[in-house]
C-alpha cells in the first residue's frame, strides 16, 4: 500500500471510529538505541486493533498478553485457586 493510501485509510478509520485513539507504533528496527525520544518515519501500515500497556510494554496480541499475565501472576493465581 502506498503512503497516500495509508493516509486515506487512517482518515477513513478515524471518521468511522472517532471514539478510538490514534496511536503511532514504531518498529523496533527503526529505533537504534534509547538515546533519542523522537524518530522520523512513514506510514508502513494502518490497522484497527487493540492493545494493552502491561509491565511497561505495549502488547497487541491477546494470546501474548494472556501468557505474560499468567506468567507474571502465576504464584498469586495458584494461591487464590488452590493449585499449590
Amino acid at each position: 500500500m502506498k503512503i497516500a493510501e495509508n493516509i486515506q485509510k487512517l482518515i477513513c478509520l478515524a471518521k468511522e471510529h472517532p471514539e478510538l485513539p490514534i496511536i503511532a507504533m514504531v518498529d523496533g528496527e527503526i529505533v537504534g538505541d534509547d538515546s533519542y525520544s523522537r524518530w522520523v518515519g512513514y506510514f508502513g501500515s494502518v490497522e484497527l486493533g487493540e492493545f494493552v500497556l502491561y509491565n511497561d510494554r505495549f502488547i497487541d496480541d491477546r494470546e501474548e498478553f494472556k501468557e505474560q499475565f499468567y506468567d507474571y501472576n502465576d504464584d498469586e493465581l495458584c494461591k487464590k485457586f488452590g493449585y499449590e
